[in-house]
């Protein structure tokens, strides 16, 4: 038998080698194996509950049945009152954190800048007003006339006419302006911008609203128009009700 320690060859019923002394293998006398370590086994998870429960836990019946995850749907979910309220509280004050962030640095029309601006466009949109009116009126009193003569309901007809004329004449001019540049021929001559309080553009539906809001503000002795001169932003009455804000600035600028 050959020593696996020095190479020398010892006899067949030797237990050690006679030149190192060392213990030759296979004779009983090899040192113990050392044990491998032991591994601990993770415990499984979920741990296991009641077979009625696939969630693992003990819950009852027809909660179990509502978590079921092939019949759950978000739908179905009825999450807390509270969760809702802090999710659309923390996104109005998202929102309002970017409002102020983007209405940062700039500068509002003041009441006389706006006056100014008004005047104009009431002059222009007054004289188109004026037209249809006259039209409105011609129209009617034409219809009148073949119709069998003027009377009475012919004049009820020609005021209606013209009223809804030029209200329609006012609404297209502002709408028309406001919504696709954000200016009205007076507001690009003092270089106002009308936009949302966020500095988007308005569009056309929120224009006409802002259009039939500042007849509100004037109505109301115009005092929804001095609410310019005291509000933080320059907002008139129409200008809250609608979310504008009047921008001293180019439009398309930021």
């Amino acid at each position: 038998m050959r020593c696996p320690h020095c190479g020398f060859t010892a006899s067949a019923h030797a237990t050690t080698c006679d030149r190192c002394g060392r213990a030759l293998p296979g004779t009983g006398t090899d040192p113990p194996e050392p044990a491998p370590p032991a591994v601990e086994q993770a415990a499984p998870f979920p741990p296991p509950g009641p077979a009625s429960s696939w969630w693992g836990t003990a819950l009852p019946p027809e909660v179990a049945a509502e978590l079921d995850p092939e019949k759950l749907t978000l739908n179905a979910l009825r999450l807390p009152v509270t969760i809702l309220e802090g999710r659309a509280r923390a996104e109005a004050e998202a929102a309002a954190a970017e409002d102020a962030a983007a209405l940062a640095g700039r500068r509002y029309g003041g009441f006389w800048l706006r006056g100014m601006a008004a005047l104009i466009d009431a002059i222009l949109a007054g004289g188109l007003a004026f037209l249809a009116a006259a039209g409105a009126v011609v129209a009617a009193a034409g219809g009148g006339a073949l119709g069998g003569g003027l009377n009475l309901t012919t004049d009820v007809v020609a005021v209606t006419a013209a009223l809804l004329a030029a209200a329609g004449a006012s609404l297209g001019y502002h709408t028309l302006f406001t919504g696709a540049w954000g200016q009205t021929p007076g507001k690009m001559f003092f270089g106002l911008t009308v936009a949302r309080v966020g500095g988007k553009p308005l569009g056309y539906g929120r224009a006409a609203w802002r259009w039939a809001a500042s007849w509100v503000a004037l109505v109301l002795f115009g005092i929804g128009l001095l609410m310019i001169a005291l509000t933080p932003r320059k907002q008139g009455l129409h200008d809250l009700l609608a979310g504008t804000v009047i921008l001293r600035q180019p439009p398309g600028s930021s």
